[in-house]
């Protein structure tokens, strides 16, 4: 975007650049997930149960949203490591079906991945309040550009 090889880009927060306008397109929320036979988790997880309980997975790019203070609060509740952590989705899918994981995941995902895995979701009533806005970015120079307003504004219906 910085240097208009591209016009627009969905993701995250882009920080610190005024010559990059955003607009949300959607927001995100939490969940808490295990596979389906997890050997010492119910269908719901007190915070007292959360505390104790040996592994505990997330994206690292999961410590870089503005929720992160809030998830940090989360994890100070356990003494325990490992606090297992990597930067692909897939990744720790994998290891929350081969082993006894909780794993904070985004709910957007949820629904396609349960029709293919077995995997379920934890209630649980202590997740923090807040979603992660997914925006749309481009650069200053485009705002008043028809085609890519057309396109933001289409993004937008679809969620």
């Amino acid at each position: 975007l910085r240097t208009q090889e591209f016009v627009l880009d969905i993701g995250l927060i882009i920080p610190g650049d005024r010559n990059i306008i955003s607009y949300t397109l959607f927001d995100w929320d939490y969940m808490l997930i295990c596979r389906n036979n997890h050997g010492t988790v119910g269908d719901h997880i007190t915070k007292k149960q959360f505390a104790i309980e040996p592994f505990i997975a997330h994206f690292s790019r999961f410590n870089s949203t503005i929720l992160l203070n809030n998830f940090n609060e989360l994890k100070d509740l356990r003494s325990k490591d490992p606090d297992v952590m990597s930067e692909s989705p897939v990744t720790m899918i994998l290891n929350i079906l081969n082993h006894d994981l909780l794993m904070f995941s985004l709910r957007i995902y949820f629904a396609l991945l349960k029709k293919t895995l077995p995997i379920r979701e934890v209630k649980c009533d202590f997740i923090p309040e807040g979603k992660i806005s997914n925006l749309v970015h481009l650069n200053k120079k485009h705002a008043n550009d028809e085609l890519l307003n057309k396109i933001i504004s289409i993004l937008k219906q679809g969620h």
